[in-house]
């Protein structure tokens, strides 16, 4: 399967409401904001990559925004 840049999975999580959390140790957490609040919903990307195959990750494009 295709490979994706990190930059556009994190411009498809901020379009689809995850905002990012303070940067952690080796990693950036996104995480769903519902009605302007934080929910346990969240995904993170490593500082060090830069693409992650999509049989690993969920293809966002394929959601559609509610």
């Amino acid at each position: 399967m295709k490979a994706r840049k990190v930059k556009d999975l994190m411009k498809v999580l901020k379009k689809k409401g995850f905002e990012l959390n303070p940067e952690k140790d080796h990693h950036n957490f996104y995480y769903l904001m519902v009605d302007g609040k934080k929910s346990s919903i969240y995904t993170y990307f490593s500082h060090g990559k830069t693409e992650y195959a999509t049989s690993k990750t969920i293809v966002f494009s394929e959601y559609k925004n509610s």
